[in-house]
This record gives C-alpha cells, sequence and structure tokens, in this order.
C-alpha cells in the first residue's frame, strides 16, 4: 500500500505511478489529487522513467504536460527520452 508517495516492493515507482497497467486517464486523476510527478521511488524511477519503459505514451504526454522532468536519468543514466527511443513508436501504447 502507501498512497502516491509509497514505494512499490520492487522500487521503480509510487505506488499509485504503477504504470506498466495503469491508463492515462489514471495519470491525469493523481496529478489532479496532488501527487508529485517527480517523486522517484527506492530504486531512482521517476513515474516519466516508467511510463517510458513500459511504452505508455498516453501517460508519458499526461505526465510532460503536468511538469514530469524529462531529464532525469535512472540509475543506468537512460533518460526518459532515451526509453522510449529504445522502444521506437510501435511499442508505445495508451
Amino acid at each position: 500500500g502507501g498512497g502516491a508517495s509509497g514505494t512499490r516492493h520492487d522500487g521503480r515507482a509510487a505506488d499509485a505511478w504503477s504504470l506498466r497497467r495503469m491508463a492515462q486517464g489514471m495519470v491525469e486523476l493523481l496529478l489532479r489529487e496532488g501527487a508529485d510527478v517527480n517523486e522517484k521511488g527506492a530504486a531512482g524511477w521517476t513515474a516519466l522513467l516508467a511510463a517510458a519503459s513500459a511504452g505508455k505514451e498516453g501517460a508519458v504526454r499526461v505526465l510532460l504536460a503536468g511538469g514530469a522532468r524529462a531529464d532525469e536519468a535512472a540509475e543506468d543514466g537512460k533518460t526518459p527520452l532515451m526509453q522510449v527511443r529504445e522502444r521506437g513508436r510501435a511499442a508505445f501504447s495508451c
């Protein structure tokens, strides 16, 4: 558990930013409720990094519009843009 500020068991992002399953609408709701778009999980991943890695194009767009920092890199040095480029546009879903 833990709401928008709790961390997942793998530490990749806050509980509320479970972006591997999250739809764009949920991201919008979390932002309206005041979730910190740049909060890092235990492994240093932001919601934007997680969304880019998971191929969630709609969530990426909403997070960027909500002020997510596109220059935040994961521990491996990869930024969200690098994640997107690695996946290729065809890998993205809304």
